[in-house]
């Protein structure tokens, strides 16, 4: 009994012990994610953010989305080229 209790605690010891939370992050990764922040600060400078005010679009998605997720919704499309027939 005590064998399969130490044998159960040696388990559960590694098993925290290999189970880390914290993700190794290499130099690399660390350059990389700064140069993006700093050519995306530029870019959001440069051009920044587009005055939109309906977002028409991405409502039309939705209804779209909506519409394909319907069982009863039947859609059938057709590709027509005018130049070859």
């Amino acid at each position: 009994m005590k064998r399969l209790l130490l044998i159960a605690l040696l388990c559960s010891m590694v098993g925290l012990v290999g189970c880390s939370t914290k993700a190794k992050v290499s130099n690399a990764d660390i350059e990389q994610r700064e140069a993006t922040k700093r050519a995306m600060g530029e870019t959001q400078k440069q051009v920044g953010m587009p005055a939109i005010k309906n977002f028409q679009e991405r409502k039309l998605a939705k209804m779209i989305f909506e519409l394909r997720d319907r069982e009863d919704f039947v859609c059938h499309a057709y590709y027509f080229n005018a130049l070859e027939g």
